[in-house]
């Protein structure tokens, strides 16, 4: 099953891989796993029971920003960054960020996005968090006033860990990379994972 979010800012994310830098960048420009100091779990290699909710075919689950803010996030699994992209304006303002820099997303004319870049951001979801993320913050939020959710996750959880998904439950599990063995039929079936699903 290959989810999408409705109208995602996935497909307009090309101008995000010019400011992750070499060291943030795996072969052929796409965003390389984080180094192991960046991803904490909280107890051994794994954090198991994460719950979601599916609304549309479309994977919506809870994230911390900075220890601070508590918010939740569509799972695209076509977003390559390690970060955050924020939607809801009321989220973005409680987060008080000091940007470095913006990057436009896409679009046109009145549809153009562009996005404040705000470094070493630490993201959390139960049992487990990434840190020296990107927090990226949408100018334009009123766009997405409609949608369910206030933000955007994907490459930081992806790139850097083996995502299994348990639908029947409504609960995700992701694992340390290299340390678990699951067949490759349970793994998530998203773009993004498809390096993991090489595993015997």
């Amino acid at each position: 099953m290959k989810l999408k979010v409705k109208d995602t800012l996935s497909l307009c994310l090309l101008g995000l891989l010019l400011i992750l830098g070499p060291q943030s960048q795996g072969k052929q420009g796409s965003p390389g796993p984080l180094p192991p100091s960046q991803v904490h779990f909280e107890l051994g290699t794994s954090a198991r029971g994460i719950p979601f909710r599916i609304i549309d075919n479309n994977i919506y689950l809870t994230i911390r920003i900075n220890d601070s803010v508590e918010v939740e996030a569509a799972f695209d699994s076509g977003l390559p960054i390690n970060g955050v992209i924020v939607i809801d304006s009321a989220v973005a303002s409680k987060l008080a960020l000091s940007f470095v820099g913006s990057t436009p997303l896409g679009g046109a004319g009145d549809e153009a996005l562009v996005a404040d870049i705000a470094l070493g951001g630490k993201i959390s979801l139960s049992g487990v968090s990434f840190m020296d993320q990107q927090v990226l913050v949408v100018r334009n939020t009123q766009k997405y006033k409609k949608w369910l959710t206030g933000a955007i996750i994907g490459g930081t959880v992806l790139n850097s860990c083996v995502v299994q998904i348990d639908y029947e439950k409504s609960l995700l599990h992701i694992y340390e990379d290299g340390t678990c063995d699951i067949h490759r039929a349970s793994l998530l079936s998203m773009q993004g994972s498809d390096r993991r699903e090489n595993r015997p």
